[in-house]
């Protein structure tokens, strides 16, 4: 099942709707976020890395948090 469903982001925070790419936040050092998990204000002082899944550069994606 969709993580952000489980985690009730979906339906209850944002309408019902299914993700098309991937997406994949990590802190240093290797702090993958994820449902369910607190981080510490020490980890998230630093940017995190953004990974967003997909072939094609050209397609712009919005960001729901």
């Amino acid at each position: 099942m969709e993580p952000l469903t489980v985690g009730r982001v979906i339906g209850e925070v944002v309408d019902i709707f299914t993700p098309s790419v991937k997406l994949n936040v990590v802190y240093n050092p290797n702090k993958q976020v994820a449902n369910g998990h607190e981080l510490m204000p020490s980890v998230i002082a630093a940017k995190p890395r953004v990974d967003i899944g997909g072939d094609d550069m050209r397609t712009a994606y919005t960001l729901v948090s």
